[in-house]
């Protein structure tokens, strides 16, 4: 969480998306405008991150659950390796919950074609980036979850 004043720094020096119908045509050419050679719109799996430099820190949301495992693998790594000395990866996504109906049902209604229980995130993750934080949330109406996502860390 940044604080206030820190939040008035801070800026992007590169955005990354990925070049499939994630982000609608208006979006895209808004941020192409907005953020002008700092926006980058590729295949996120198949870009070439190194010529890029070093990330203190690097924010992936809601992406892997798009991606099939394989996909997931290689962008994991290549992202780990950008990590500056210090620096940080957080991975937010989607849990395919199979205890909990709702949220189950609005993970596979979800547009990402690849949503994965808890054990196969953690499998993943482990095999690829070493997270030293891992943490599952719920988004939803009072206790009533809606959403089942988690929050991994990793730093170099």
């Amino acid at each position: 969480m940044l604080a206030a004043d820190q939040a008035q720094t801070c800026h992007f020096s590169r955005i990354v998306t990925t070049s499939d119908s994630i982000l609608t045509n208006d979006i895209l050419t808004m941020l192409v405008k907005k953020y002008a050679k700092r926006f980058i719109c590729a295949d996120a799996i198949t870009f070439d991150y190194e010529p890029l430099g070093q990330f203190d820190l690097i924010f992936m949301n809601s992406l892997m659950h798009h991606l099939p495992t394989d996909g997931c693998r290689t962008l994991l790594s290549k992202l780990y390796e950008r990590i500056a000395p210090n620096g940080t990866l957080v991975v937010l996504d989607l849990i395919l919950d199979n205890t909990c109906r709702i949220a189950h049902f609005l993970a596979k209604a979800d547009r990402g074609e690849f949503p994965r229980p808890e054990q196969e995130w953690r499998a993943l993750l482990d095999e690829t980036i070493h997270p030293q934080l891992f943490q599952r949330y719920d988004v939803g109406i009072g206790p009533l979850p809606l959403w089942r996502f988690f929050m991994a860390e990793a730093k170099r």
